[in-house]
């Protein structure tokens, strides 16, 4: 349903209407499915979902924001500032949070604190110094990065936005997934095909895109006898 060319048509009340319909029928559906299965639903794909057997918990969004502030403990206690460099980072790290490359631009820090309203950037940013020393900028850079872990699990995945640092701003011809499961190597094949693979081969450009598992013996460079 085009919902804004139904409000053209109609009447908000009939449109409500419409939908509380939708919304019944629906829930009808998903009753029949529950019933036929025993007491369980089962879920189906979707136009915009896709069911994870097993996953049972809303991660990466809102709902998740109670678990914050625990899981920012639990990472200052395992996590040392003198044990990373956050220089290392720049603009190479890309946080799901952001989509954008790890800095330690004042810009940057206003735009975590957009998506996080993290009481932590905001004391960074209220008393910001424009020209820090080594020990002050490893001090920032370590505050903003345990905050980008801490709030990415309760925050949208900016997927699609880091594809495009990887295949545009980047370039990159070699893209290798380290996880359990080659779940982003499938969406990067679908990403190339879809907006990278015509260009590609117009500039002669060859990608892979491996799983560190399923793609064990070409990432490793094993040689077969």
């Amino acid at each position: 349903m085009n919902l804004g060319e139904v409000l053209k048509q109609n009447p908000l009340s009939v449109v409500i209407t419409q939908l509380e319909g939708i919304v019944r029928e629906c829930l009808a559906k998903a009753e029949d499915r529950k019933r036929a299965s025993g007491g369980r639903a089962s879920l189906e794909r979707g136009v915009a979902t896709v069911p994870l057997p097993g996953i049972d918990v809303p991660f990466h969004s809102s709902l998740l924001l109670p678990g914050v502030a625990p899981f920012r403990e639990c990472l200052l206690t395992y996590m040392r500032p003198q044990a990373i460099n956050v220089n290392r980072l720049i603009g190479k790290y890309i946080p799901n949070l952001t989509g954008q490359a790890f800095s330690l631009a004042k810009p940057y820090f206003e735009a975590v604190l957009d998506r996080t309203n993290s009481p932590k950037i905001k004391q960074v940013l209220k008393n910001w110094n424009p020209n820090p020393n080594a020990a002050e900028q490893q001090q920032m850079g370590f505050v903003l990065l345990v905050e980008l872990l801490a709030y990415q699990f309760a925050s949208p995945v900016l997927w699609i936005q880091t594809q495009d640092l990887f295949f545009m701003d980047y370039e990159v011809r070699r893209l290798v997934e380290i996880g359990p499961g080659p779940t982003l190597t499938g969406m990067a094949q679908r990403t190339l095909a879809l907006k990278f693979q015509t260009a590609d081969q117009a500039r002669n450009i060859k990608r892979d895109v491996l799983h560190v598992i399923k793609d064990a013996a070409v990432v490793q460079f094993e040689l077969q006898g």
